[in-house]
């Protein structure tokens, strides 16, 4: 049977199985914004 993404993405994340048959996961989270990534604009030289 093939695994599902859901199953793949808990496997590659998971710290532990605890006793209650839930798991520990560690997930990172990378945040990116408009202040902290300015969009490159094109720049017009009027000489």
């Amino acid at each position: 049977m093939s695994r599902t993404l859901d199953d793949k993405l808990v496997d590659a994340h998971k710290v532990r199985d605890l006793p209650d048959g839930d798991v520990l996961s560690s997930v990172d989270v990378h945040i990116m914004n408009e202040y902290v990534c300015k969009p490159i604009k094109s720049q017009e030289h009027n000489d």
